[in-house]
């Protein structure tokens, strides 16, 4: 199945509509383990190690062996730092220095990025505006131009190329997530009810994905 994009002005007007290239988006590269495993990875590697417990050498507590070696009957013990006592110390728990990053091939992950743009093209999520121009950033054409485009109240992903003037304009829209076409990730496009791709955004994401 063939997938197609509306290309519109910044009037919101419906300049024309294009196919999109087979080699990205196509049925047969939808493939949903592929995008669990990069999201998982994903979050996994934003994963910060905050719990941390000191372990017996770490604390500041005595050392004073509790009780003589012999004489008293008990097992020998030591200081009462052991997390062999109840209710002194613990043995096993959350320490900061616990990795949790994943990894993934790049081709693996290019992979997973075309399956998600997939993903997108065959429920219609894909929309393209062929240029925003301003002479200096406004937020007020920024919403003029989501009012135009029905997308006031979406949840929408903007995905630029290296344009200042169009971030500073839609980023402080709160229902406005956006990210340069370089770094478009599976999370971004999944997460995001409509992508909007700016000038030639898209091409640059298709470009990197062909290059595996």
């Amino acid at each position: 199945m063939t997938y197609s994009c509306d290309i519109f002005d910044q009037k919101g007007q419906k300049v024309k509509t294009i196919d999109l290239d087979t080699a990205v988006f196509a049925d047969e590269h939808i493939n949903n383990d592929l995008m669990y495993d990069f999201i998982k990875m994903q979050q996994a590697n934003a994963r910060v190690a905050i719990a941390h417990t000191k372990n017996r050498g770490e604390v500041q507590w005595s050392t004073k062996k509790l009780h003589k070696q012999k004489g008293n009957g008990t097992a020998r013990v030591g200081d009462k730092k052991s997390p062999t006592r109840k209710k002194w110390w613990v043995a096993r728990w959350p320490r900061s220095d616990r990795n949790f990053s994943l990894a993934m091939p790049r081709k693996m992950r290019k992979a997973a990025l075309r399956s998600a743009l997939s993903y997108r093209a065959s429920e219609k999520s894909l929309l393209w505006l062929d240029s925003f121009t301003v002479d200096m950033p406004s937020t007020k054409e920024a919403i003029a131009v989501l009012n135009a485009l029905s997308l006031t109240s979406q949840k929408t992903l903007l995905v630029i190329d290296k344009s200042i003037d169009t971030m500073k304009s839609y980023r402080n829209i709160p229902h406005i997530d956006i990210v340069d076409a370089m770094y478009v990730s599976v999370f971004d496009l999944l997460k995001a009810q409509k992508v909007l791709f700016v000038g030639n955004a898209l091409d640059v994401v298709i470009s990197s994905i062909k290059s595996v």
